[in-house]
């Protein structure tokens, strides 16, 4: 997951996760990621973040249900009013099957937060971000530019 520097349209941080790059043997992902979340809401004016999950390239080795029911149980217990907005795009065929086994694990609260938008989903993700604050496979600004940025702006401790 990514804390990335720029924000939605309400001024909110966006985390993203993409999806291909977890893997369920990596230790601490649970801990780096409620982190992320933590330092989100140290950074928004109203202490709340939008995540988006890109899927695009999701296999079966990605897929941890330990991790998805710790992060599901720590979004809806902890983070219940922090979390505005849980965008899910890029979506391949085995997420009908990975998400059959997850929704039942979120509570009606939360799961009005996700919003699945597949393939075709710059319409959708572009009304609450805006496209100039999008890496360019999702809107205009360069993913290299993105990554290298959210990075300096942990190091640095920056608040934009």
């Amino acid at each position: 997951m990514y804390l990335l520097p720029r924000r939605d349209r309400e001024n909110r941080p966006v985390i993203i996760g993409v999806a291909r790059e977890h893997d369920p043997s990596v230790e601490g992902a649970v801990r780096a990621s409620t982190f992320l979340m933590e330092e989100a809401c140290r950074w928004s004016p109203h202490g709340q973040f939008t995540l988006l999950a890109d899927l695009e390239g999701m296999a079966w080795k990605n897929v941890d249900y330990s991790y998805a029911r710790a992060m599901v149980s720590i979004l809806q217990n902890h983070y219940p009013e922090r979390l505005f907005r849980f965008f899910i795009i890029n979506t391949p065929w085995i997420f009908k099957l990975v998400w059959g086994v997850v929704r039942p694990w979120i509570d009606r609260r939360t799961v009005t937060k996700f919003v699945i938008l597949g393939s075709e989903f710059e319409e959708g993700l572009q009304e609450i971000i805006h496209p100039e604050n999008l890496p360019v496979q999702y809107g205009v600004l360069n993913w290299s530019d993105w990554l290298v940025l959210g990075i300096l702006s942990i190091e640095l401790g920056e608040r934009r």
